[in-house]
Formats: C-alpha cells, structure tokens, sequence
C-alpha cells in the first residue's frame, strides 16, 4: 500500500473536482506513526530533564535554530557527552545562521547546574545581514561574465553564503575543464565589504590556460570489420571536440559497448592520450583486444518465483544461437523494470569458449497493492476511495487492478486489464470498465463506458495514446432551464479519442519550473456505435518559471470546443463545457460561469477556455501562499433571456460558438495558502470578483479548499 495523491476531474473537459489525498497506511506505516508519536509523548519529559535556552537572536528564529541543531540538542541529555553536544549544537546553530546570510553570526554557550538541574544557555550575535553584492571576474576570455555569474548568483537579491560562493567557485572550475582548459586555476573568492558589513562584493581571479581540443582518433589492435562502421562514427564526431579527462573514459566505453553489441563479451579497450600535431590537440590512442565472439548456446531465468521462466524469456531479444548482445539485454531490462514486477535484474554467461550460457537473474518485487484514499474536495467534500491492484496476474507481467470510491456527490466502480507490452510491442494496451454516478449542478448522470486504450511512453515523459470507448449514459434530475434538444435523457455513444501529453515539469505537485502540454482529439460517430455524432478538441498548457528570490510564476491555458456533426442538432447537456470552481476561475462556484437558465442553473456551452496567471512563494517552512487571476469564459453565451431558445439550425449554432469564443471573459483574483505534504499541497484559496452580475446573483467572493494547486 502506497499513500497517494490524485487529482479528479470530471471527464477532463468539465474542471471542478479538487485532488484527494491518498492516505494509503500498511504495517510499516501503521509502526512508523506509533514511533512517531512515542517520540513526541517522551519528548516533553526529555527537555525536562536539561533546559535549553537560546538567546540574543531577533531576525533568525529560535524555532529554526532549534531545528538546526535537534539531533545535538537531543544529546545533551547524557551527561558524558553534553559538553560536546552542546558545542555541536552551536556550530549548527552558526552553520543555520550563516546559510540564512547572517556572515558574521557566532553563537557561545553556557552549562550550568547537573542531572535534572542542568541546563544549556546559547547566547546568539548575529550581526548584519550580508547581501551578495557585485561579482567580478578578472582573467576571463572565453567565457563572458554573464555566463559565469549564474554559477555564483543563482537569484537576485541573494544573501552572501560562503559556502555556496565556494560551491560556485567549483562549478566554474568544473565548467572551464569541460570545455577543454584542463590546467584553469581560478583563486578563492575575495570579499570585499561595504555599506556597515551589509553586502559583500566578490571578485575571482581566472588563469584560463590551454584549451586543449582533441586533433584525432587512432584505433590499434583488433578493429573488426564488423566493428567497422561504428568506430568510424566515433572516429568521425570527436575532431573538434574540446578534451578533458572524462574523454577517454567515454570513448573506451562507447567502444566497449560497440564489441559487446557484437558478440565479444569479454573485450578489452584501452585509450591514451597523445600531443597532437599543433599546440593545444590531442590525439586519442584507442586499442581493442576483442576476445572470442561468443555464441548464446542456453539461455536460463533464475530466481523467478511468481513470473513464468517463458514468459521472461520472451521478453529477452537473445536465443539460443544468437550473437551475444549486451545492447540488447540491457533495452531488455529496462523494458522488464518498467513492469514494476522485478527490484533487480542482471545476467551472467557461464562457460568459456565461443558457446556459453546466458543466465538471467531476477528478484521480483511485491506485486499486489492495495490503497486507501482519503481527501476534500471545494464541490464534492468528503471523499474516498479503495484499490487493489496485482501487477503480475497469472505470472505474466501483464496487470489487473479494481477501485471503488465516493464522495458526497458522486460513486464510481472501476475494474481494468492493463498490458504493458502489447504483441512484445513498445504500446501499452489497458481494457477498462467503468461505472459512474456524479451530481452536477444542472443534472445527475449515470454512466457505463467500456474502452480500449492503446498508448505508448516515449522518453522526456512524453505520452501518446489512442482511445476507442462505449458509453451508455442516464441523466436524471435535469434542470428545467434544460432546453428540448440538449435533455438527452438515455443516449449512448461510441468514440475514438487521440492525444499526445508532454510533461516537463520539475515537481508534480509544487512545480518551480517547466511546462506542460497536452492536446486531445476525439470523434464520436454512429457508424462506430452509439447515437451521437460530434467532435471534440481540447489542449492545455502550464509554464512555470523562477522570477527570483524564490518567486515562482505559473501561467495556465486551457480550451477546448465541441461540434455536432453528421445529423445531430445539439449537443447532450452531460457533454457540453462547464467553467468555474476551484480548478478553473475561483470567484465563482462549480460551473457557475457562463449562461444560466431563467433558475439560475449552468447550461454550459460548446466551448470553453481558462486562462491563468499565479505567483507562488513559500513563506516559512512549509507554507506558502500564492496571488493569482483566472479568466475563464463558456461559449455560445447566451443571455437569460434567449438561454432556453433553441438556434435554427447546428450552424448557427457553431457560427455564435465561434462568435464569443474568446468575448465575455469572467475574472477572478484571489490569495491562496497552501500547506505542502510529502504527497501534495492542501490549499485555501480566497477569490474575488471584481465584476459580479446581479441579475445572476452572482457573490463578490468565493473560497475553495482542496487538496492540490489550481494547476
């Protein structure tokens, strides 16, 4: 069992639905909350028994000098080694108050007493803030200082940190020798002070030397004419290159992987370096002693328990006869890991000569799992959910999982098949059957879907997928702001559904930087099964980006549109696009922007799109707040008036979509506080509305609490 975080939305198209928190809790858990709370029962009585008192600091916390120093602190409670402790302990404290930029901080102490009347006084100076000044460069011509600074400053304003201009002192060295100036020798910082010790200007001294290029690439020994055409492609891309001491290691492997891909398993590759014919050229020397090429005679599986030995071995490209190939082993392993049935795979040839036996060895990892998903949600409040998951039914690596849940407005039940290699192929084929029961604002739905889902996980965490589904869907408790055309009490429908998802983000859950996209066609026809004929389009992307001083900036769009097609006149009401809510424009509650009927319930529209703006930071610890503005629209938007007559015709319809796609914008501008866990942020966000309708009694605020961020 795993603790979780999952974001809900309905459909996708409909945003509104906060994430919920998985609280997954097993044995280990269950044991690790106990320790936990022993900790924090006994931790009372232990700073009973020796006072700590910290004194003499203003801008720097007591709590987080504590926190600094709380293993050293706990030791101060045995009496042979409290002095030591509590020297510890200051120099942590000092350490802390120098990270924050404190530069001049010094932290004493004091023991008094013993046994239960012993207690520890840390008197604290912190003395000025010191702010990183202007950094300078001197000696430098091959790189410009605009270049070398972000390795010193990352952030501007940035408190002076002797440790970490240290550390930037050792990426610029390390970024000098890979560019080829093995002999750089760059002096330690020098700090100069002004403004009452406030800001501490640095300067560099660089004696850049030699770059040094490499000239050549000379092979010696056994180059195969098998080997041929690969070692030329390395001989070819190296000229030019600038030269430093990893070079050599680099192309003895690529050298090494070249023979072993062609059955030498046991070749030997050496590399020297060599002046080359001009000042600053090196010429690489490489020599190869291929040994035997080996023929795989068996292959064995051991260690197997649950997965079937056949099973393994058709996942592994090499058969008996085959060249050895360690290229291919290793794609195979990577491909057998990303099952998630096996922690450990490695192989081994037994036997010498020109025929061995090729062992592979596997420990396979725990295959069932089960979770337990509590959380909140702004529209759906209380939820819940069950799972249990076997990623290793029938001991074929192939996964078969079922999962239930509820919350106040809405239950689902879902069983799924999933094959992570479909036909030995590079797709993943999963075959779910859902059930769903969700109340919206404007109507309930009931709804079946059986699909085929057929996609494929490129490198750089990109996504590409087909979808064919069958839904059979009940709507009940309609709105009568429902119009005639758009009630669709019973339908069913088949589609086909294509998208292409790139995720580039440094964090799912609190992102500081990258982006997102993601893109979705879909097509449902009656020639495909069903009763509806319509298309729909949806596209999405976030960007986040540092602004400095831990500033973080996220920029959101999301838009999407649905068309009848064929003979359909109108689009069901379960399908339409709503906005509004906590994952979309905050001011307002779920769905609530866009036309509404002469009731006040959401009609939706044909398309929608949300623009977004935020800027987060984290305030102290885990905490953080964010100050953000959404715009969202819903279109065709028709006024109370017109909202339950019907158009004359589907491309009027699409003409007045296409009319107010982007008019009509509803804002929203708000603060928000999070709290961010292990498994993803709690949020409260506050809206306001700064141009609410009354004649659609519209509030001035609104607030949201939900696990996740907005996006």
């Amino acid at each position: 069992m795993r603790p979780q975080l999952i974001s809900n939305r309905n459909k996708g198209e409909r945003p509104g639905a906060s994430a919920a928190l998985r609280t997954a809790p097993m044995l280990g858990t269950a044991v690790s909350v106990l320790l936990v709370a022993v900790v924090l029962c006994t931790a009372p009585a232990a700073r009973a028994a020796t006072a700590v008192r910290i004194e003499g600091n203003a801008a720097i916390s007591t709590r987080r000098l504590r926190e600094a120093a709380a293993a050293d602190l706990a030791g101060l409670e045995d009496p042979a080694r409290r002095q030591a402790a509590a020297e510890d302990a200051a120099f942590q404290m000092q350490s802390s108050g120098r990270q924050a930029g404190y530069a001049f901080i010094e932290v004493d102490y004091a023991i008094t007493g013993e046994g239960s009347d012993a207690a520890v006084v840390f008197k604290v100076r912190e003395g000025p803030l010191v702010r990183l000044g202007e950094v300078s460069f001197s000696g430098n011509a091959f790189f410009t200082a605009a270049q070398l600074l972000p390795h010193i400053a990352q952030q501007r304003p940035t408190p002076y940190v002797e440790a970490d201009v240290r550390a930037g002192r050792s990426e610029l060295l390390q970024l000098y020798r890979e560019q080829g100036f093995t002999d750089v020798k760059i002096g330690d910082q020098q700090v100069t002070l002004r403004a009452e010790r406030s800001i501490a200007d640095v300067r560099f001294e660089i004696a850049e030397g030699t770059r040094f290029v490499i000239a050549g690439v000379e092979f010696e020994g056994d180059t195969l004419p098998e080997a041929s055409p690969a070692l030329k492609g390395l001989e070819s891309s190296l000229p030019g290159q600038p030269f430093f001491a990893r070079r050599g290691l680099a192309l003895g492997n690529s050298v090494t992987e070249v023979f072993t891909a062609l059955g030498f398993p046991d070749a030997a590759v050496s590399v020297r370096e060599k002046p080359g014919p001009h000042a600053g050229e090196v010429v690489l020397q490489v020599a190869v002693v291929s040994g035997p090429r080996v023929r795989i005679s068996r292959v064995e599986v051991i260690g197997n328990k649950r997965t079937r030995s056949w099973f393994i071995l058709s996942r592994i490209p090499v058969r008996p006869g085959d060249w050895f190939n360690e290229k291919a082993l290793q794609d195979a392993f990577r491909d057998l890991y990303r099952t998630g049935v096996f922690s450990r795979i490695v192989h081994s040839l037994e036997g010498t000569g020109t025929e061995r036996v090729l062992q592979v060895h596997v420990e396979e990892a725990p295959s069932r799992e089960v979770g337990v998903e509590a959380g909140w949600g702004a529209y759906e409040q209380l939820r819940g959910r069950v799972s249990f998951r076997d990623r290793n039914i029938f001991g074929t690596m192939r996964s078969a999982g079922t999962e239930a849940g509820a919350s106040m407005k809405s239950r689902f039940v879902k069983a799924d098949i999933l094959d992570p290699r479909v036909l030995g192929s590079d797709f993943s084929l999963s075959v779910p059957l859902s059930w769903r029961f969700r109340e919206e604002p404007t109507f309930t739905e009931d709804e079946v879907e059986l699909a085929l889902h057929l996609y494929r996980l490129f490198s750089g965490r990109i996504t590409a997928g087909l979808k064919y589904a069958y839904r059979f869907d009940g709507l009940s408790r309609l709105s009568p702001d429902v119009t005639p055309d758009a009630r669709g009490e019973r339908y069913n429908s088949g589609s086909v559904k294509a998208n292409l998802d790139i995720d580039r983000r440094n964090d799912v859950f609190y992102p500081s930087r990258g982006w997102q996209t993601g893109l979705a066609v879909e097509v449902a026809d009656r020639r495909i099964g069903g009763s509806l004929d319509f298309l729909r389009c949806t596209a999405s992307a976030k960007l986040f980006q540092s602004l400095g001083a831990g500033f973080v900036a996220g920029l959101r769009l999301d838009t999407g549109f649905v068309i009848p097609t064929q003979s359909n006149e109108d689009i069901p009401v379960s399908e339409r696009f709503f906005t509004g809510g906590d994952g979309s424009v905050r001011s307002f509650d779920e769905q609530q922007v866009g036309p509404k009927g002469p009731t006040g319930d959401p009609l939706g529209g044909l398309a929608s799109t949300v623009v977004g703006i935020e800027v987060r930071r984290r305030i102290i610890g885990n905490f953080a707040a964010s100050l953000f503005a959404d715009f969202g629209n819903v279109a065709p938007n028709r006024s109370l008036d017109s909202a339950a007559t019907a158009m004359a015709s589907t491309a009027d319809l699409v003409d007045e979509m296409w009319q107010d796609y982007l008019r009509d914008f509803r804002a929203g501008v708000g603060l928000g506080f999070q709290y961010l866990t292990p498994l993803g942020p709690v949020r409260l966000d506050l809206a306001w509305n700064p141009a609410p309708r009354a004649s659609e009694r519209e509030a001035d605020f609104a607030w949201h609490f939900s696990v996740g961020m907005a996006f």
